[in-house]
């Protein structure tokens, strides 16, 4: 992804404080991720005391993050399903999604 997009999830996210996920509210946050394996998202468990969403904006492109997100919903959504089983939910509504034509505009930086 290139920086501009990178900047772009980062201000769109900063949007974004926190959502509700089956009536369980998570921070919402985007920051890099430091882990041995390149992880996109980190979503807690919904028992988890100030549980959050943690996306790390250094996604290749649109549909990628499209992906995680959806990924990081369906674990905030119902925790117990097994995370092979979210990745392939996941990667099928982001192929539905993406093919329908739903895409991310670049939110312009403000200028003053």
């Amino acid at each position: 992804m290139s920086k501009d997009i990178r900047e772009d999830v980062v201000r769109r996210f900063r949007k974004i404080k926190s959502h509700t996920f089956r009536g369980n509210k998570y921070k919402i946050e985007v920051k890099k991720i430091v882990h041995d394996d390149y992880i996109y998202a980190l979503t807690d468990g919904p028992k988890t005391k100030g549980k959050k969403i943690t996306i790390d904006p250094r996604h290749k492109d649109g549909y990628d993050l499209m992906e995680t997100m959806l990924d990081e919903s369906i674990h905030a959504c119902m925790w117990d399903i097994n995370n092979d089983v979210v990745k392939d939910m996941a990667q099928g509504m982001a192929k539905f999604l993406w093919r329908a034509g739903f895409r991310l505009e670049l939110i312009p930086e403000a200028t003053t």
